[in-house]
């Protein structure tokens, strides 16, 4: 492969995200990003650590969970969206169990677009990733 097909391969190439403390759901998210040819995936356990890949590393993509260990997915999102950084303008999607109206009970405010109920339906998660993977 010459310089410039190999250049042009890390350029096609979309990465993601995964902010997951469950394994299961990790690897849910995982298999059904697995369709998408030239998709690199990136998982932690932890918002901190989160915060730490998407202040380093771009991603085309982040999925969050609400309820994670260390810092939530909210208090990532906002993070990402009030300081310049290289995730600054990345789609960043928040999964929670708790309805949106319940997360804004809570004080959790994020736009309509970037949340998504849990238990996860496979066309709906897919039809919402598939323009950043694309």
């Amino acid at each position: 492969m010459d310089m410039s097909a190999a250049a042009e391969n890390r350029q096609a190439r979309r990465r993601v995200l995964i902010a997951e403390d469950d394994p299961i759901t990790c690897e849910l998210f995982s298999n059904l990003l697995g369709g998408f040819d030239g998709v690199e995936i990136v998982s932690v356990a932890d918002g901190r650590e989160a915060l730490m890949q998407a202040l380093t590393e771009h991603f085309d993509l982040i999925l969050t969970d609400q309820n994670l260990p260390e810092l939530a997915g909210d208090k990532l999102f906002r993070h990402l969206r009030a300081s310049r950084n290289i995730n600054s303008d990345t789609r960043v999607m928040l999964l929670s169990a708790s309805s949106l109206d319940e997360l804004e009970s809570q004080g959790v405010h994020i736009p309509r677009e970037c949340y998504m109920s849990k238990p996860v339906q496979p066309r709906t998660f897919l039809e919402a990733v598939t323009p950043f993977l694309e």
